[in-house]
């Protein structure tokens, strides 16, 4: 994915005419740093293996099955997230807008925008223009509330992030068909918290049960079609998706 990433990021820049460097930080596979000729940096993360940084500099982009920190949507205008999809024989890159108010909203990489703030989505610039940022143009300078949260709000969040990172579908989908009862005893800010986790993982859920029925309906079209390398590609990939759910 990180070469995808590169490479969509890169035509990006061009198109808008601007010029960025890149890097693969250890471990390889796991983050990309991009870096503007005037300063602006993002690091993107395409698992969860390194905790997202909030604290300044770089502004995170979210992969799949990365979540942010709880009580970051709360203290940031949006959190960007990214991802991949086969576009015929090439993969396009999307990317996420996820703000407290709405939920992620999706669009090709090819429609954002490079400004002085970094890389802007359609749905980030609405953001911007109805609620300026009072401390800097980025949401990267986040501070994490996770403290001012109950224990059982933060192992509710913890646990939904644990299941997203180990991509085991059936465990992501029984803890949300299970919250309810569990919301129902939170209110106010804590309940809008917890929420907010709840909505991540139903995306993410989302988003995985759709790339699972697109591996068996290519399967069953290379079975169809007697295509035996392309049969036991696609026979690989979906047994290892049976085996995670």
């Amino acid at each position: 994915m990180t070469g995808n990433v590169k490479a969509a990021m890169s035509q990006s820049l061009l198109d808008h005419g601007r010029a960025g460097r890149f890097a693969f930080p250890p471990p390889i596979g796991s983050l990309l740093d991009v870096d503007l000729e005037d300063g602006v940096t993002l690091r993107v993360y395409m698992d969860g293996s390194v905790p997202a940084d909030w604290s300044g500099g770089r502004t995170p982009v979210l992969g799949p099955g990365v979540v942010p920190e709880p009580g970051v949507l709360s203290s940031c205008p949006y959190v960007y997230r990214g991802r991949c999809e086969s576009s015929g024989a090439s993969r396009q890159v999307w990317i996420g807008t996820r703000s407290v108010a709405r939920p992620t909203e999706w669009v090709p990489l090819a429609d954002c925008t490079w400004t002085d703030n970094g890389l802007i989505t359609p749905a980030a610039g609405e953001i911007l223009r109805q609620h300026p940022p009072t401390s800097g143009p980025s949401p990267a300078g986040t501070a994490d509330r996770t403290g001012a949260l109950p224990e059982n709000v933060i192992r509710f969040i913890r646990g939904l992030e644990a299941a997203q990172r180990t991509g085991t579908v059936e465990h992501v989908r029984r803890l949300c068909a299970g919250s309810g009862p569990f919301l129902e005893t939170l209110t106010g800010a804590v309940r809008a918290e917890a929420q907010q986790a709840l909505d991540e993982a139903r995306d993410w859920l989302t988003g995985h049960e759709d790339y699972q029925q697109r591996v068996f309906a290519d399967l069953a079209k290379a079975v169809t079609e007697r295509r035996a390398w392309d049969v036991r590609s696609q026979l690989q990939t979906a047994t290892t998706h049976v085996y995670r759910r």
